[in-house]
């Protein structure tokens, strides 16, 4: 049995090939960087006014406050005429400043603005005020964004500056999805007294698809050596991690373990010191992954977000894996176990800057449900390991 600590170190360190794609940057946010981004040009590209107002050189300020507009400067113009001393130009916000000016002064500190032909300044400001000098957010050749970067909506905007409009990134890895189990239906078909309707398959897909993993049902296979090598086979074409629910502990019909052995898989783990969801494996061969995740509904999804998740974010390129972990004060008494670290589904509220953990009433690793109505899962730390309750472990499902 594996510590699941060893095993999120597993992912983490483990060596992998990342492959790369362009994709539009309208449609790259969450991706990884792929390359570094260079300016191909600096910014501002010329100096700018930040305000609406009137540019002037401020040392005409010590002779007169009152001044004639010698033309107004839109965004998107340049003045064509020829500055004087003594002499001003109306200019609106983002618009380029004349040379032969140094300040900018806003249009609340002045009268006669709207008119357009000569403004008294009412207050001063100092020399280089409200304007953006040219360059100073960067020059040309300065790297934007480093290769490894998360893309989001506020890069994305980084990248169209400097001039990109397809970016390299990380390819994130393609997912076959199978439940498995001859107990096992769908939830629109009709269900015999002694079936389950398939909960995993929900679970697992609708994770995916939320994080943006280009993952694909292969439906429910069966408990035999033709389904299941059929189905691996499948995978092994189309896909870069194949994933079971179900048919990798040690009963008769969990065929998986022995299948991918024989088909060259190397095992990296099989049964982890966790409740729910000590029976799983991951395997490898090549660049090709298969992770058996346990059967019962909230094994799998406990399962999900510790290994799955991590795993396929190792393989688009991230950095960052797993939950981020909190700390939270028990309101109850929860089972310590002697050799495996117990996650338990928890309603968290916060109270005066503290963290209170109720466990949710639940029936066991079959309760999806009760799972549904947590916020978070616990841990509590096997009896090897020392532990307050009123610094428990946990972390949230839906940050």
């Amino acid at each position: 049995m594996t510590d699941y600590r060893q095993a999120q170190d597993l992912i983490t360190t483990m060596p992998v090939k990342l492959k790369t794609e362009k994709r539009p940057v309208f449609e790259s946010a969450g991706f990884i960087l792929a390359e570094d981004i260079r300016a191909d040009i600096e910014m501002p590209r010329f100096d700018k006014s930040a305000m609406d107002g009137i540019a002037v050189r401020y040392e005409d300020l010590s002779a007169t406050h009152s001044f004639p507009v010698l033309a107004e400067v839109m965004a998107g113009t340049f003045f064509q005429g020829e500055a004087r001393p003594g002499t001003c130009v109306k200019i609106m916000t983002g618009a380029p400043v004349p040379p032969f000016y140094d300040t900018v002064i806003r249009r609340e500190y002045l009268n006669g603005y709207e008119s357009g032909i000569s403004v008294q300044i009412l207050k001063e400001e100092k020399k280089g005020s409200n304007i953006a000098w040219q360059g100073e957010d960067f020059r040309k050749g300065d790297i934007l964004l480093e290769k490894g970067a998360v893309i989001t909506p506020l890069t994305a905007g980084t990248l169209a500056t400097a001039g990109v409009t397809d970016v390299a990134v990380f390819q994130r890895p393609r997912v076959l999805f199978f439940s498995t189990g001859d107990e096992v239906y769908e939830p629109q078909d009709e269900l015999p007294l002694s079936g389950i309707r398939n909960a995993n398959a929900s679970s697992v897909m609708a994770a995916l698809h939320q994080k943006g993993f280009p993952a694909s049902y292969g439906g429910i296979a069966e408990d035999t050596r033709k389904a299941l090598e059929e189905a691996i086979d499948q995978g092994e074409a189309t896909a870069d991690v194949i994933v079971f629910s179900g048919g990798v502990s040690e009963g008769d019909l969990d065929l998986i373990p022995e299948l991918i052995k024989e088909r060259g898989y190397t095992t990296l783990w099989h049964k982890l010191n966790v409740k729910p969801g000590k029976p799983q494996l991951l395997a490898r061969r090549g660049d090709t992954f298969i992770m058996g995740l346990p059967g019962n509904p909230v094994s799998t999804a406990l399962s999900l977000y510790l290994f799955l998740i991590p795993l396929l974010k190792r393989l688009s390129g991230h950095t960052v894996l797993f939950p981020r972990h909190s700390f939270g004060a028990m309101t109850q008494e929860a089972k310590r176990l002697k050799d495996r670290h117990h996650f338990i589904p928890v309603r968290v509220a916060e109270e005066s800057g503290t963290y209170k953990l109720t466990p949710v009433p639940s029936n066991g690793s079959g309760d999806i449900h009760a799972a549904a109505l947590a916020d978070g899962f616990a841990r509590i730390p096997h009896e090897e390991e020392a532990y307050k309750s009123k610094c428990t472990e946990f972390f949230f499902l839906h940050e």
